[in-house]
C-alpha cells in the first residue's frame, strides 16, 4: 500500500505526469474502462479484475490482483451502500485498501484512485464506514470495532482493480489519455504538522492556504466526505487560556438543524483536551450564538461538545474574528470532566449526510496561555 512517508514522492510523480497533458479523455464508467483495456490489448495493464459486492462482509476481500513494490495500482469503484444516513454512501466513504494481511490499511480519497505499491502482495479491500477502525493500535485494519446493525442494509458496489506495472506506465499514458486520467490522482497537502485523525478517513477536504498578502491558514472544502485533521499542542488550560481565529464561511452544507443527527454537516475548529473530549466552534444554519450542545452522533455524544458562534446566511462570504476563553466555553457544556490542558487543535469537515459541498477558510489561529502565544500556521 501507499506509505504516508512516500506520499510526497507519489504526488510529485503524478503531478509531473499531469503537467504534460492537455486534453484528458476520462472513461466514464467501469464498463468503459474495461472496454478500453480489451481494445488496447493485454500489454497496457499487467492485471485487471472486477469484483461485485452485494452484501456486507466484514472481512478483507482478495481483489484478484497482486502487486510488486513500485507497481502502479488503480482502483475504480462504483455503486452505493444505503446505510440509513439520509443518502447512500459512496465508495470513497467506505472502501479501504491494503497489500497483504500485514499491509497498512488506508481508504480511498476519491471513488477512482491510483497508488504506488510499497511492498509485494495481494491487493485486498474491505467495505466499512469511517469511524469504526482502530488504525493507531492496529494499522493493518484487522482490529475493528463492531459495525452497527445498519451494516446489513443494501449494498451494490463494484470495484475494478488494475495493476499497470512499474513507472513505465507513464510512457503508455503519453499515448493513451484515458490512462493519464486514471493515474492523475491528486492529494491535497494539509498544513505542516497536521495529520488526519487515525480512526477517520483521509480526505481531500483540507489544504494549506495563503491568499496574496493574507496570513497563512487552511481551506476546508469537503465534498460528500468527512474528515478531521489534528495538530498536537501542549497548552495549559486555565481561566485565561484563549483561542483566537479568523474565519470566512462561503456556505453552510447542512440541509437542516445541525443539532439533529441527520443534518450534522458542518465545518469547524476544535480543541482536544487531555480528558479525551473535544470542544468545537462552528457557524450553523440555525441556533442562537453561544448555544452549546453535545454532538448528536452515536459514539460522539459523550466525546464532543459544539458551540454555535454565528448562524444563518447573513454574513456568509465575509471574514469574522473570534476570541474565546476556552475553559469558560467548555464549562458551559452539558458534560464537564475538567481537563488540565489542550493537547491538540482540530479542523473538522463533514458533508456526508447532505452529499454536498462546503468551503470555509481559517487564518490567524492562536492559542494564548500563561506560557505565551502559539500560532498554528
Amino acid at each position: 500500500m501507499l506509505k504516508r512517508s512516500g506520499l510526497a514522492l507519489f504526488v510529485s510523480l503524478l503531478v509531473s505526469l499531469g503537467s504534460t497533458m492537455t486534453t484528458i479523455a476520462k472513461p466514464s464508467s467501469i464498463t468503459d474502462i474495461r472496454d478500453h483495456l480489451a481494445s488496447e490489448g493485454s500489454t497496457i495493464a499487467t492485471q485487471h479484475n472486477l469484483i461485485n459486492i452485494s452484501s456486507h462482509q466484514d472481512v478483507w476481500l482478495d481483489t484478484g490482483i497482486t502487486a510488486k513494490q513500485g507497481d502502479y495500482v488503480s482502483l475504480i469503484a462504483e455503486g452505493t451502500w444505503d446505510a440509513g444516513l439520509g443518502r447512500p454512501l459512496e465508495p470513497k466513504n467506505i472502501l479501504w485498501v491494503r497489500i497483504g494481511e500485514k499491509g497498512h490499511a488506508f481508504n480511498l480519497r476519491e471513488n477512482s484512485q491510483t497508488f504506488i505499491a510499497d511492498k509485494e502482495g495481494t491487493v485486498e479491500i474491505l467495505l466499512r464506514p469511517v469511524s469504526f477502525f482502530e488504525l493507531e493500535a492496529d494499522p493493518t485494519g484487522n482490529t475493528r470495532t463492531p459495525v452497527p446493525a445498519w451494516a446489513e442494509s443494501p449494498i451494490a458496489v463494484s470495484v475494478l482493480s488494475i495493476n499497470w506495472g512499474d513507472e513505465r506506465v507513464r510512457e503508455a499514458a503519453e499515448n493513451h489519455p484515458w490512462i493519464s486520467a486514471l493515474l492523475d490522482t491528486r492529494f491535497h497537502s494539509t498544513p505542516n504538522d497536521f495529520a488526519h485523525l487515525h480512526f477517520l478517513s483521509d480526505t481531500n477536504a483540507f489544504s494549506a492556504w495563503e491568499d496574496g498578502t493574507e496570513a497563512p491558514g487552511i481551506k476546508l472544502t469537503p465534498t460528500s466526505e468527512v474528515g478531521i485533521i489534528r495538530k498536537p499542542v501542549d497548552i495549559p488550560l486555565t481561566d485565561e487560556t484563549e483561542l483566537s481565529f479568523d474565519w470566512r464561511y462561503l456556505n453552510l452544507p447542512a440541509l437542516g438543524d445541525e443539532r439533529l443527527a441527520q443534518f450534522h454537516d458542518y465545518t469547524s475548529i476544535a480543541v482536544e483536551f487531555d480528558n479525551g473530549q473535544d470542544f468545537t466552534w462552528m457557524w450553523a444554519t440555525t441556533g442562537e450564538p453561544d448555544t452549546v450542545y453535545a454532538c448528536p452522533l452515536p459514539g460522539w455524544d459523550n466525546r464532543e461538545i459544539h458551540m454555535i458562534l454565528q448562524s444563518g446566511a447573513e454574513g456568509l462570504g465575509d471574514w469574522y474574528s473570534h476570541r474565546r476563553r476556552v475553559l469558560a466555553d467548555y464549562q458551559a457544556g452539558p458534560d464537564v470532566r475538567t481537563p488540565t490542558k489542550i493537547v491538540a487543535i482540530w479542523f473538522i469537515a463533514n458533508t456526508v449526510f447532505s452529499g454536498g459541498e462546503a468551503e470555509t477558510y481559517f487564518r490567524n489561529v492562536t492559542l494564548t496561555s500563561a506560557d505565551g502565544a502559539v500560532e498554528l500556521f
